[in-house]
């Protein structure tokens, strides 16, 4: 009888998790590849003498994660004082939202709890928040 052939071993085939491209880019760190949590937002930053309406100063828009809290945010982005959120009404025109200060009880709570939803600047407005 001949020999048969040797059992042939199926390799996994690799896919990518969902978080592994943002706007169908991939990151690494010290190279590692990183994962994207799909729970995040776009903030926009006035700070540096900006106000909604009249960017005079700096506005920085970034991604932050909504399952962390607003201390979470603010320790990322060097906060001191606090935040207020602003809100476009249409038109140019802007009304101040609610104001966080570092501290406050509102603080420890999660960005998606106070508003700041997974998909704000993606599929709805961002989220813009001033700098104190």
């Amino acid at each position: 009888m001949p020999p048969s052939d040797p059992p042939v071993i199926q390799q996994p085939t690799r896919s990518e998790p969902p978080g592994a491209r943002f706007d169908g880019q991939t990151f690494e760190m010290h190279g590692v590849p990183f994962l994207f949590p799909l729970d995040r937002a776009v903030f926009h930053l006035l700070y540096d003498g900006s106000t909604a309406g009249n960017p005079d100063g700096m506005i920085q828009p970034f991604i932050y994660f909504t399952r962390l809290t607003v201390t979470d945010l603010f320790n990322s982005l060097g906060v001191k004082k606090g935040i207020t959120e602003v809100r476009e009404t249409g038109d140019g025109k802007w009304v101040k939202s609610q104001t966080i200060l570092v501290g406050d009880a509102q603080a420890e709570r999660k960005l998606e709890e106070i508003g700041w939803s997974a998909g704000r600047g993606i599929s709805s407005k961002p989220v813009w928040l001033q700098v104190l």
